[in-house]
């Protein structure tokens, strides 16, 4: 979450709206292989919110497009320890 900030428009740019994005994710790990493996799945951006990073380069100048982060992403992922 991300709240609004008016300070941008004191140098000439637009002001930062409040943005909320919310991720989920969950772990399973197989008790038969002794925790040396673990599966998980991620939901990012679960409301499939528009917006930008505030901690990308160029939010805080109207001379640079900010980068918008993806939609909602799906991902499966393994680790295995050894």
């Amino acid at each position: 979450m991300a709240l609004a900030n008016d300070d941008p428009e004191k140098i000439g740019n637009q002001k930062l709206d409040t943005y909320f994005v919310a991720n989920l994710y969950g772990e399973w790990t197989p008790e038969a292989l002794s925790n040396a493996v673990t599966l998980r799945v991620d939901v990012l951006n679960i409301l499939d919110r528009d917006y930008f990073s505030r901690t990308t380069p160029g939010y805080d100048s109207s001379a640079i497009e900010p980068y918008h982060e993806p939609g909602r992403t799906f991902l499966v992922s393994a680790k295995v320890d050894f």
